[in-house]
């Protein structure tokens, strides 16, 4: 499972790229693979949330993803990692997705490294430990957030980026993201190879057409809108981690 953030227009394909995320340990593994045999790819190591199936070694586990960092000196992001109380509702598997976050955000942490953050019904407890180990929002993605608006008015305010993907074209909860966050803070991703409601299916391809939407809620041009995107993801990556 590969989620694709990127903002590009025919201006920018010279210099595009993609965030692949990584489901598990495994996949974090052949991420790295490869992303040594093509620029195109940035990587992110993690465990998603709904690979968190029983009680983690979280001791083993940090042995682990700490030594892929330090085999991998230019990684610079964790993801998909998270917490989802919407779709997981046995108490006992939350517990354990609290467990592996936290472990993810010690991570993050003690190796600077940035988040893309799955959080369906568990905005609260997301924050909380990101507040706990000294996150800062701004090394924060939450993707395909779409989740109330008071919680939303809580992320816009600790300041992390949204990334934004075909949905855009149906949920209304998407796109209050595209109409209420900042613009320096929207980010766009297909979230491959999930398909959609519309019929499509998560690709590089879809960008475009998450960028139209975009530009039609926020009333703006296309290129100020591929331009944007591709500012702001220039800007989450560059941006200092002390």
């Amino acid at each position: 499972d590969v989620e694709r953030s990127r903002g590009l227009g025919d201006v920018y394909k010279r210099q595009e790229k993609i965030i692949g995320v990584s489901m598990d340990l495994t996949e974090s593994t052949k991420i790295l693979q490869l992303a040594s045999s093509t620029s195109l790819i940035i990587p992110a190591i993690g465990i998603h949330p709904w690979k968190v199936k029983k009680k983690p070694e979280c001791s083993s586990l940090y042995t682990h993803f700490s030594r892929l960092i330090d085999e991998h000196p230019n990684l610079q992001l964790i993801g998909e990692v998270g917490v989802d109380h919407y779709h997981i509702k046995e108490k006992t598997r939350q517990f354990y997705q609290h467990k592996v976050f936290d472990l993810f955000c010690r991570l993050a942490h003690d190796y600077q490294l940035r988040l893309v953050i799955h959080s369906p019904g568990a905005v609260p407890t997301i924050l909380s430990m990101l507040k706990k180990h000294q996150i800062p929002g701004s090394h924060c993605i939450f993707h395909w957030f779409s989740g109330t608006l008071n919680e939303l008015a809580q992320l816009i305010e600790y300041g992390v980026f949204f990334s934004l993907t075909p949905a855009l074209a149906y949920s209304s909860r998407h796109q209050n993201v595209a109409l209420n966050v900042p613009s320096d803070r929207l980010l766009t991703e297909s979230d491959g190879p999930v398909k959609y409601r519309s019929g499509i299916r998560g690709e590089p391809s879809v960008i475009p057409s998450v960028l139209e939407h975009l530009a039609a809620l926020r009333g703006q041009d296309l290129h100020t809108t591929q331009k944007l995107v591709y500012d702001n993801f220039s800007h989450f990556l560059s941006s200092s981690c002390s």
